[in-house]
């Protein structure tokens, strides 16, 4: 596979990248880590540009070790109903956001 070259801007700042992904998957990567940076920025405007990003790059920490959290989850509930293993006590069904509860 040929590898892509292309510039993007984070924080103002030029990168140039080399990569297998495509040229339109790494802009679409620069353009949602800047509106993560901006948003920061808009909440906090008496940072720096770097402190922004700094706290951008927290943040993405965070979500991204949530969703491997219960990511590991998920994978271990399925492989006990693959292999037929019972848990003692039974766990509560995961819940997704876009899901809710109706009442009758």
């Amino acid at each position: 596979m040929s590898k892509t070259r292309t510039t993007v801007y984070l924080a103002g700042q030029e990168f140039r990248l080399s990569s297998e992904r495509s040229e339109e998957y790494l802009q679409k990567l620069a353009v949602f880590i800047n509106k993560r940076i901006n948003d920061v920025q808009a909440a906090n405007s008496t940072l720096s540009t770097f402190e922004c990003a700094l706290l951008a790059m927290y943040k993405l920490a965070d979500e991204y070790h949530e969703s491997k959290e219960a990511y590991d989850k998920l994978e271990s509930r399925i492989d006990n109903l693959r292999t037929g293993k019972v848990r003692e006590k039974a766990e509560a069904p995961v819940k997704r956001p876009f899901e809710t509860t109706l009442k009758n």
